[in-house]
């Protein structure tokens, strides 16, 4: 009798990130077959500045998480 191999978090993770990014790129294409891909795309952008102007931290904290992830990246991509 075979032992069953148990699915790691981090491969189950993967399984479930690739199959969001299929079917966003499908809703996607749905949207450009439509002709509503460009005014979802602005009202998208719409909203995430008007959240920016209603909550600037928000936005800043985002950037400075980047910057941060980004510097420890570089350098720790040097050693």
């Amino acid at each position: 009798m075979k032992a069953k191999k148990d699915i790691s978090f981090l491969r189950l993770f993967w399984i479930i990130f690739l199959i969001s990014i299929a079917l966003l790129l499908v809703y996607l294409y749905k949207l450009y077959t439509d002709g509503l891909l460009i005014k979802r795309l602005l009202q998208t952008a719409s909203n995430i500045e008007k959240m920016i102007k209603k909550n600037p931290i928000i936005f800043w904290g985002v950037i400075s998480y980047i910057v941060v992830f980004y510097i420890g990246y570089y350098f720790g991509k040097k050693r």
